[in-house]
């Protein structure tokens, strides 16, 4: 239930659908790479409903990425999945300073859903399959279950889950009491291991 993008139409015949304008997506596939870019005080990407990209995402230079207020106490994915390469694309980049919110719910977040493979088998291509940049934060729920997830200085996340994750200096993962688990089947007693 939604609009298709093709790689055929005009915002895609250039195998990246790029904006540095307000704009507003939700039921949507998008059958290129997607990038958002801020341009000027701010760029404001507003989200109605769930965005399916087939190949790469990047948010560029800290543009606003919102849930739209009707949304309501829903969380919005946001889901880089390329079914075709999932070793070097699927990947979703978010430039320092990119800033994401909620429809004003306190059960309302954007949830960045990478399905890169890479790290999973054998990290051959290096490849990230999320990556946030210096002082990203926002309401902000990020997965990448087959690759990995690389937080830079003072990210500030609101949940993590990836195959695997790399942490740079003062990031941070603060779960917030009653977040609905993602993965954590048996609750908030669930576990992780952290490997030297």
């Amino acid at each position: 239930n939604g609009t298709v993008i093709a790689s055929t139409d005009p915002e895609c015949v250039s195998g990246e659908y790029f904006t540095d304008t307000d704009i507003t997506l939700g039921f949507v596939k998008i059958e290129c790479d997607l990038r958002v870019k801020k341009q000027g005080a701010a760029t404001v990407l507003t989200l109605t409903g769930p965005v399916w990209v087939e190949g790469n995402v990047q948010f560029e230079a800290g543009p606003d990425v919102q849930v739209d207020a009707a949304v309501g106490n829903r969380t919005v994915p946001f889901i880089a999945d390329n079914e075709s390469n999932r070793l070097t694309s699927s990947s979703i980049s978010v430039e320092q300073g990119t800033s994401f919110t909620g429809s004003g719910s306190p059960k309302s977040y954007v949830l960045l859903i990478s399905q890169n493979e890479d790290a999973e088998t054998g990290a051959l291509n290096n490849v990230d399959a999320i990556t946030l940049a210096q002082s990203s934060a926002g309401d902000l729920l990020v997965y990448a279950g087959h690759g990995r997830i690389s937080l830079g200085n003072s990210v500030s996340l609101k949940e993590i889950t990836g195959y695997l994750i790399s942490l740079g200096n003062s990031a941070e993962v603060i779960y917030e009491s009653g977040l609905v688990n993602i993965l954590f089947t048996a609750g908030p007693g669930g576990g992780f291991t952290l490997n030297g």
